[in-house]
């Protein structure tokens, strides 16, 4: 399919510039793929027109929604409004809260270790 748009695109006096052409797999791929006998290169971010896009695994969605819900609660308990901006950790440093990655890597690492 890579090599069919390729293909096309030179038809119609396009060119691409492999040495820049990444791609991004939605699951761990280990596939090489190769254009005009030159493997692209594999990456899980790249930024383009300005935007970052990242390939993030499904669990990276449940650790986004923890820190919304987080941080949703933190504001609340300090009575702070949505048009209100401060950061996290000014948040974290008054209310005395551990931010909720910290907590979690800390119980996987005990579980690795053996400490439940």
């Amino acid at each position: 399919m890579i090599e069919d748009l390729n293909r096309e695109s030179r038809n119609v006096g396009l060119k691409k510039n492999i040495d820049k052409t990444k791609i991004m797999f939605s699951e761990n791929a280990e596939t090489a793929i190769r254009v005009l006998d030159k493997p692209l290169e594999i990456v899980n971010e790249n930024t383009y027109l300005g935007q970052t896009l990242v390939y993030e695994k499904p669990e990276h969605h449940l650790v986004l929604e923890r820190k919304l819900i987080q941080r949703a609660m933190e504001m609340i308990m300090m009575e702070i409004t949505p048009r209100e901006t401060k950061r996290s950790t000014w948040i974290r440093a008054r209310s005395k809260l551990e931010d909720i990655l910290t907590t979690c890597k800390k119980k996987e690492k005990e579980m690795v270790m053996g400490k439940t």
